[in-house]
């Protein structure tokens, strides 16, 4: 009896044990799928314009399908082809690779810009959206476009040549003087303002009084621009006060761009 006994209580321990296996490798019962962590990673995909256009790319914690998509597009002091330099030197990546961990329920684009503009890569841009959407089914009706700057200036063009893909957009202190390709045409109006925008620059900056003449265009017409200026902020600090060194998002961009959906 004893040895009957043993061999149940070994039995049956087996039996616990690949229970507990199967449901670790996630077929659990009931639907359930194993957790993810956060994590940024380097990544590379050929398009019909590049053999390799490298962008970065972030995986929510606990990520699922129906989730929705930040495209972040840099500004000029950070182009170049080493996404570690990208991801060492940029403000928002860095946030996403610390604190953001844990507070951005979303995935997140993050191509990378060679010395060139933007323009560049206006299909290689649009092609690598619809396959990250393909892939890991997004939520078309959350996509959001952020940019910085030189990235700013291209999140206005882009929409306005493709308004339905996009849920909202936020161009961070654009219009810079110093930037040739910075530009806004009076025919964009009517397509910005069916779009949830906000504009978001510093007190100081050199494209400030562009960005409220486009705003104020914008909302003549019947839209509704929000904005966030950060006092005593220029072009140079914004992203670091806006992202506390990688630290914290203070003024809750992430959450806005998160809040809009088609």
């Amino acid at each position: 009896m004893k040895r009957q006994f043993k061999i149940a209580v070994i039995s049956l321990a087996i039996t616990m044990l690949m229970g507990f296996t199967a449901y670790a490798e996630g077929d659990a019962p009931n639907g359930l799928q194993s957790a993810t962590k956060a994590s940024i990673s380097k990544e590379g995909t050929k398009t019909s314009q590049e053999t390799n256009f490298k962008y970065l790319f972030f995986t929510p914690e606990n990520a699922t399908e129906n989730m929705p998509l930040i495209v972040y597009l840099h500004g000029a002091g950070t182009r170049g082809t080493d996404l570690n330099e990208l991801l060492k030197k940029d403000v928002f990546a860095q946030y996403l690779s610390n604190a953001g961990k844990s507070n951005v329920p979303a995935y997140v684009l993050m191509p990378q810009c060679d010395g060139t503009q933007w323009e560049k890569y206006n299909t290689s841009i649009l092609e690598l959206i619809e396959s990250t959407v393909m892939e890991y089914k997004i939520d078309r009706n959350r996509i959001s476009l952020m940019g910085l700057s030189m990235g700013g200036d291209y999140v206005i063009q882009i929409v306005s040549e493709h308004p339905d893909l996009f849920s909202c957009i936020m161009p961070i202190v654009p219009f810079s003087p110093a930037n040739p390709y910075a530009k806004f045409e009076d025919s964009q109006v009517n397509t910005l303002k069916n779009i949830p925008i906000m504009f978001v620059y510093g007190s100081l900056d050199s494209g400030k009084s562009t960005s409220d003449t486009v705003i104020q265009k914008i909302n003549d017409a019947g839209g509704k621009v929000e904005i966030v200026e950060v006092p005593e902020a220029d072009h140079k600090v914004i992203s670091e006060t806006l992202f506390q060194n990688g630290k914290s998002d203070p003024y809750s961009l992430v959450n806005w761009l998160l809040s809009k959906s088609k």
